[in-house]
């Protein structure tokens, strides 16, 4: 296609599909003093394919006189773009997703930032600006708080359903004592669990002022394989009294790289689109094991330890197939083509193959996205208690990873703060989880 040229965009559209990540990156300020030291940390999301905008094809469907040579030609498409099926009415599988192959391993480091400007009276001057000063000082002092009250809403929490345990063995004929109990633990958690949450709430606002988290979807296209994304200038200012030196700023920067895990499709190289003739058929990927490193700094090398990594099949790391669909002379052959959501084969003429990976789908799901997939046969609100649960849980795995890694207090008591706001936002939903049936009890008693 030449998007100067009308006439290579007449017919059925077509691009080859790639493989991409949301990843997710989280900067978030531990300390002040003469360097600003900060915590990084990154998950991978989601991965997901997606057309891929460098490669882009059209079917002149009124002129298929070499490979295309059929009866009837008709393209099916999926919502994300990809090409469904080919003279194929088949099963609508849009909702499949292939999870990633492997858990990631989920770090934090240390980084820091010198301060501008000459030393004052005598004393290097503070990297930190009052406002980041400010809120770490909140953070230090509401801690406490949250951790007091989110112990007092879960014990509170626990003696509900204790008693409405007591309810049900009784075949909903309680005792007056316990009515009366029942009664009183109720109107206690609705104020404790009032409480947890304004002090929560008070927390999670002194820690967004020295959080930047930012979701990156990567790679643009097939034939992009590592690049760098420093922190925006915006947010280094908004933190500290920071140099205006680049290299200071680029200490806070990522770097996501893509590579095969073994022999590789591609004889190109990374800089070098792929070659595709659609003149031998219809081109499409097959994927080969691949690996994302997202690294620290402004480099990713074989010997950094990344701050997360995923492993899978990545389509644009295989090689570029064709499908013909030839006819001879005085016949008449209908072809049948058909590619999942994810871009990858499921079908074509008369054999079946399955995509790869596919099969080992709900086994490597991780807990996030088992929590995804529950809405469909869970309430909402069941839902909300899983996925609270599964980020208290992971904040605290999290924190146990960086422990190996980590020996400044004021680092290690930051990745704590993160791991005990989750913890307090799971119990105020247990605790909602827990008033709901008590209310729904009250009036059977």
């Amino acid at each position: 296609m030449d998007p100067k040229d009308p006439k290579t965009f007449v017919g059925a559209p077509f691009s080859l599909m790639h493989t991409r990540y949301r990843v997710e990156v989280t900067r978030q300020v531990a300390g002040c003093g003469p360097n600003m030291t900060a915590l990084m940390k990154a998950e991978v999301k989601v991965t997901e394919s997606a057309p891929d905008p460098a490669q882009q094809f059209v079917l002149d469907t009124n002129g298929l006189a070499g490979w295309f040579k059929t009866s009837d030609v008709k393209l099916t498409y999926h919502p994300s773009g990809a090409v469904a099926s080919l003279n194929a009415t088949v099963e609508d599988h849009t909702a499949e997703v292939i999870a990633n192959a492997a858990a990631t391993v989920v770090k934090a480091i240390s980084i820091s930032a010198a301060a501008g400007g000459a030393p004052v009276g005598g004393a290097l001057a503070e990297a930190c600006n009052a406002k980041t000063v400010d809120a770490l000082a909140q953070i230090k002092k509401l801690k406490p708080g949250v951790n007091a009250a989110t112990a007092v809403v879960d014990a509170l929490t626990t003696d509900i359903k204790n008693l409405l345990a007591k309810v049900a063995a009784a075949s909903g004929n309680a005792d007056e004592a316990t009515k009366k109990l029942l009664s009183q633990r109720y109107d206690s958690l609705v104020l404790a669990n009032e409480d947890l949450k304004d002090k929560s709430t008070a927390l999670d606002k002194a820690l967004k002022v020295v959080t930047y988290t930012e979701t990156l979807v990567w790679p643009p296209n097939g034939n992009t394989w590592t690049q760098v994304f420093p922190l925006p200038d915006g947010v280094f200012k908004r933190w500290g009294n920071v140099d205006d030196d680049e290299k200071n700023r680029m200490q806070f920067a990522v770097t996501l790289a893509l590579g095969g895990m073994g022999a590789t499709g591609r004889a190109d190289s990374p800089a070098t689109p792929t070659a595709v003739q659609p003149d031998l058929g219809l081109p499409y990927r097959m994927p080969l094991a691949g690996r994302l490193d997202v690294c620290a700094g402004a480099a990713c090398t074989a010997s950094d330890v990344p701050l997360t990594r995923s492993d899978g099949a990545v389509l644009q790391l295989g090689p570029v197939y064709y499908f013909p669909c030839v006819s001879g002379s005085f016949t008449n052959v209908n072809c049948a083509f058909e590619l999942t959501e994810n871009g990858l084969v499921k079908s074509m003429g008369s054999s079946q193959k399955a995509a790869p990976a596919a099969g080992a789908t709900a086994a490597l799901k991780d807990l996030a996205t088992q929590a995804a997939t529950a809405q469909d046969t869970w309430s909402t609100r069941d839902t909300k208690r899983l996925q609270a649960k599964t980020a208290a849980l992971k904040a605290e795995a999290d924190f146990v990873t960086a422990a190996a890694t980590l020996t400044d207090a004021s680092q290690m008591a930051m990745l704590k703060t993160q791991a005990d706001l989750m913890n307090a936002q799971r119990a105020q939903i247990e605790a909602e989880a827990a008033l709901n049936a008590a209310m729904s009890k009250a009036g059977k008693l």
